[in-house]
């Protein structure tokens, strides 16, 4: 078969190199050179100068002809190259190699040191094969640059002595394994935490050590790749049948074409123990907490129920006939109460805060109106102490937003009272102004609080919002509270997103900064306002009362006839549903204590909503009364069916609101 050859030259170049009569001596290749020029081929002249390396054609060890990467990598032009001697490419202290491999037509590859025009020098490797060609015996020789595998080699060199000093002092244990799964190197930690000498170790396979997988398991799941990077915890199984527990980081490799796979093993059997007990620590605090949070709903409905029987009982003695002592011993009477009250339920946010449980709920509120709730709870206060409750709001703040309403008139609360608590004359302002927008795009509401009062010592600033942490701490103190105010809205605030500041001089009066990132409402979220004039709680209800406490049947009930409703009374779940069964004419609101005896209030509400006895009063208003007040109780009884919720003890004018609300509900749904 002819074999075309052509590479590095044109086939329209008739000149020869005016140095050619030099090799004389080594033949006439002169009608060899031109033959080649005139029949040279494109196609192989292309594949010759496409290549990375550096391809000669040479007759009796001259050159004929080199490609471009020959040119590039050896500094010759095509008329310094042709008719040079091949060997002056060759280091001379390699070129006899050369002559003898290619006088013995030696083809497999061999490595010598090449030299450039330029008296550099570099590694290569030679690969050379003869062809005839019309009698004539021409060699293609390929010098491969082989700078780079030389550097991998060292570094390869010098890494395995790395790796050997490595192993022999590394605290975890390091095997290689091959693609059978077979132990081929080790060190002696890795034998160590096994058992095995370390000869042993290098006859085990790793079903042999590996206590979760047994051999067709491995087989089937696992394979020995170079790109195999992994990480686990497992167990080992050592050579006396113990186990203990492992962390293996595995990765793969290519070592002379074959993929191997090293695993560095860590005992972390004491660790898992501590985890162990870690977690068990976490479990019993958490089932700690959790009797905890049940024993504090527990207590709070225990001194909710009789503490709403004694200021119901109060309240209906303001509203009799009483003599200017007796109504002052009442009144004061109704205050300790409502510290009472007020001081339950910090102790109950507390313990929230402590178990990590206090949640924000957000809703659509209108800032104004709950900004004037918060102004109504506190007017009798103010009007009581002489001092005035200012309120600046800034005309342009969007009416509605979505929050968390009730945490921000919590945060209110306690920041308003207390500085009504430590100021004695003079006045407390409440400012509210719009700050610009939050990156989340909401709207950053700053919110000030500022008193005309003693205002509070340089050195108590710093643990102001600490619990438990007061002002005065001495037996003579002035000032009453439990101090649990101020950290309950250091954390209120957090979970809000916002940040505060306090500023204060002793002796004329302390300011509060905070600011809240509020979302605003779209239109189709804004709340209408109640129309108390189209609430049929304006008139005469008919309500049945489901309470299982006497004292507070005879309170509610008293509290109820006093808003002018007709009410039937009932004693716990089992009479609801007796009292509802066969009445076909529903009553307006049913007003149920959750924690009743037969049946408590949510199991009454979802059968009175669903069981066909009771289709009449399907949809009757039903609101839960209850002494349950940790936050998320009201949702959980809504999600229940409820309609509202009230807690105890229960004002009279909160008890009004909510029926006006549920009742004016029922009317926009028919």
């Amino acid at each position: 078969m002819k074999r075309e050859i052509a590479m590095g030259f044109s086939k329209h170049d008739k000149k020869i190199p005016p140095h050619l009569s030099a090799f004389a001596d080594h033949g006439d290749f002169r009608p060899v050179l031109q033959d080649l020029r005139h029949n040279s081929c494109d196609y192989f002249r292309q594949l010759s100068e496409a290549t990375f390396e550096a391809i000669f054609l040479s007759d009796k060890g001259v050159c004929l002809g080199q490609n471009r990467s020959a040119r590039e990598i050896f500094g010759y032009t095509d008329e310094e190259a042709i008719g040079r001697m091949g060997t002056e490419w060759i280091h001379p202290g390699d070129r006899d190699t050369v002559m003898a491999n290619m006088l013995a037509d030696i083809e497999e590859p061999y490595e010598v040191t090449a030299l450039r025009k330029d008296g550099s020098t570099f590694p290569c490797e030679i690969q050379a094969r003869v062809e005839q060609y019309k009698g004539h015996t021409i060699r293609i020789t390929a010098l491969r640059d082989i700078t780079l595998r030389r550097q991998t080699e060292k570094k390869f060199l010098s890494e395995a002595k790395r790796r050997a000093i490595l192993m022999a002092n590394s605290g975890d244990g390091i095997a290689i394994l091959n693609k059978d799964f077979r132990v081929i190197e080790a060190n002696q930690r890795f034998a160590e935490m096994l058992g095995y000498d370390l000869d042993e170790v290098q006859t085990l396979h790793l079903w042999d050590f590996e206590e979760k997988f047994n051999k067709e398991e491995i087989r089937k799941n696992f394979r020995v790749t170079a790109s195999l990077d992994g990480f686990k915890e497992t167990l080992h199984r050592r050579k006396d049948g113990s186990v203990y527990h492992a962390e293996v980081r595995a990765n793969g490799a290519m070592i002379e074409g074959e993929p191997l796979f090293i695993a560095i093993t860590r005992d972390i059997t004491e660790r898992k123990e501590v985890e162990e007990e870690l977690l068990r620590t976490k479990k019993a605090a958490e089932r700690a907490s959790q009797y905890k949070s049940e024993f504090l709903a527990n207590m709070s409905h225990e001194i909710r129920t009789p503490l709403n029987g004694i200021m119901g009982m109060l309240r209906l003695m303001q509203s009799a006939t009483l003599t200017e002592e007796v109504e002052d011993y009442v009144h004061n009477a109704l205050q300790a109460s409502e510290r009472l009250s007020h001081l339950l339920g910090d102790i109950l946010d507390l313990s929230q805060v402590e178990a990590g449980r206090m949640k924000i709920q957000p809703s659509t509120f209108l800032l104004r109106e709950a900004l004037e709730t918060v102004e109504k709870i506190f007017s009798p206060s103010f009007q009581e102490k002489g001092l005035s409750l200012l309120f600046d709001i800034a005309p342009d703040i969007p009416k509605a937003f979505v929050g968390d309403c009730a945490r921000l008139q919590q945060l209110l609360c306690n920041f308003i009272s207390n500085a009504l608590k430590f100021t004695r004359t003079g006045s407390v302002s409440v400012g509210v102004w719009p700050v610009g927008q939050a990156d989340s795009g909401k709207v950053r509401i700053l919110f000030t609080v500022s008193d005309t009062g003693i205002g509070i010592a340089d050195d108590k600033l710093p643990s102001l919002f600490d619990a438990f942490i007061q002002g005065e701490t001495s037996y003579a103190r002035s000032y009453q509270g439990a101090g649990l105010g101020l950290f309950i809205s250091k954390q209120l605030l957090s979970l809000l997103g916002g940040n505060m500041a306090v500023s204060s001089r002793e002796g004329a009066g302390t300011s509060v900064y905070f600011t809240i990132p509020f979302a605003p409402a779209v239109q189709s979220e804004i709340i209408p306002e109640i129309d108390g004039s189209r609430s049929k709680a304006g008139h005469s209800l008919r309500i049945l009362l489901a309470e299982d406490d006497r004292i507070n049947r005879l309170v509610m009930s008293g509290l109820l006839k006093k808003l002018g409703h007709q009410v039937n009374m009932v004693e716990n779940g089992e009479e609801v549903l007796a009292a509802l069964r066969y009445r076909n004419d529903p009553y307006d609101v049913l007003l149920m204590d959750i924690q009743m005896p037969v049946l408590d209030g949510v199991e009454v509400t979802r059968i009175i909503r669903n069981h066909t006895d009771f289709k009449a009063h399907a949809g009757t208003p039903i609101i839960a009364m209850t002494a349950y007040a940790m936050r998320g109780d009201e949702e959980k009884f809504l999600e229940s069916g409820m309609n509202g919720y009230i807690s105890k003890p229960v004002a009279p004018e909160k008890l009004q609101e909510v029926l006006e609300q549920v009742i004016c509900r029922q009317q926009d749904q028919k």
